[in-house]
């Protein structure tokens, strides 16, 4: 195809070629070459580089039913070309990989319940499901390999990133044999209680909202200019109690993912400058979101701080240069009406910040 339509040729590449099915790839040495494609209604051109294999795939394109066509001339949808039966059109030419993907794609538009038409850089195109009575592909002189497999046993659940991880359900969960081994020795010190957290090898912060509470009283005791061997105050004594109670029940926290937390710092000036610094991470990854979908959609912005909420909404010139700046990136990137409160009590997020216990964790 390249040698008839006289595309420039950039360089050759090797390549090792699996088809699905297939153990053994097939070696081919292949050109890269430069495409350059063009919308025939608009004249809207793009440039990407392509290498060229003898055949992409046996499968050729599906055909509209007359509904579907019916349903696109109605709403005023184009493709960028159609075909029949015996078009060479239905044949796949041409496959644009996750690198210019998202340079070619326009708009997403809803054509019914199971169809949607998305605008590309070369016009319309169609994509949804099959219908029951279709297959929607040819796969004649598909090559085709099967092999049989033994089944074994799962090992015991493998340390993964130093927690243990069980492959069969794909959990990843905190074993505390050895922490709850050394808290056996019930030392009741600062320098002990430093001594467990330094046990608890949490590296992708499934412990958190527990772990949290440990690091708070460590906290107070450093505040409180306690002694690393002298006895705890009571207060604090009945926090490390409490905690060492429940941290049996850190077997049972078992995730699929990670969540991550830290210790406000104890100046109170700085909390409201940590929930606007949040404040501008979400509307800049808002926009940066809605910009790669390119499709319209009601954003909106929640916080549980009234500071940040008031700032906000408020004139940025009467700010302090550090509020100031902040407050105009995100009302340049959002609309003060997009934002809202809600109390602190029913933000899930904030479980990481106000700590809670291993079973309130598990649950």
């Amino acid at each position: 195809m390249s040698r008839r339509l006289g595309l420039k040729k950039l360089a050759s590449e090797r390549l090792n070629i699996f088809s699905f099915g297939c153990k053994t790839p097939k070696k081919q040495t292949c050109s890269k070459i430069e495409v350059r494609l063009r919308n025939v209604l608009s004249g809207e051109e793009i440039a990407i580089e392509a290498l060229e294999i003898e055949e992409i795939s046996k499968a050729t394109l599906s055909l509209p039913n007359s509904d579907v066509w019916a349903e696109m001339e109605m709403k005023g949808f184009r493709l960028t070309f159609s075909c029949n039966e015996s078009s060479e059109n239905c044949k796949i030419s041409l496959l644009i990989g996750s690198n210019f993907y998202w340079s070619v794609i326009h708009r997403i538009k809803r054509l019914d319940s199971s169809s949607v038409v998305v605008e590309t850089s070369l016009g319309g195109s169609l994509q949804g499901r099959c219908d029951e009575w279709s297959n929607g592909t040819s796969q004649e002189g598909v090559e085709t390999e099967s092999s049989e497999t033994n089944a074994i046993d799962l090992r015991p659940p493998t340390k993964v990133l130093g927690l243990a991880w069980d492959p069969e359900k794909d959990l990843i969960y905190f074993d505390p044999k050895d922490v709850l081994k050394f808290m056996s020795r019930r030392g009741e010190s600062k320098r002990f209680i430093l001594s467990v957290v330094g046990r608890i090898f949490d590296s992708i912060g499934i412990l958190g909202p527990f772990v949290i509470k440990l690091k708070c009283v460590l906290q107070d005791l450093w505040t409180l200019g306690v002694d690393c061997d002298s006895e705890l105050p009571p207060k604090l004594r009945h926090k490390w109690q409490q905690w060492s109670s429940e941290a049996e029940g850190l077997t049972e926290i078992k995730i699929p993912r990670f969540y991550l937390g830290r210790v406000a710092p104890l100046k109170s000036l700085t909390l409201p400058r940590l929930e606007l610094t949040a404040a501008l991470l979400s509307a800049r990854l808002a926009k940066q979101v809605s910009s790669c979908l390119k499709f319209d959609a009601n954003i909106y912005y929640w916080t549980n701080s009234l500071i940040l909420y008031y700032w906000i909404r408020g004139d940025s010139s009467t700010f302090k240069p550090y509020v100031k700046n902040r407050v105009q990136e995100i009302q340049s990137l959002s609309d003060p009406s997009q934002w809202g409160h809600f109390p602190a009590k029913d933000n899930p997020a904030d479980l990481l910040l106000r700590d809670t216990s291993a079973v309130v964790s598990t649950e």
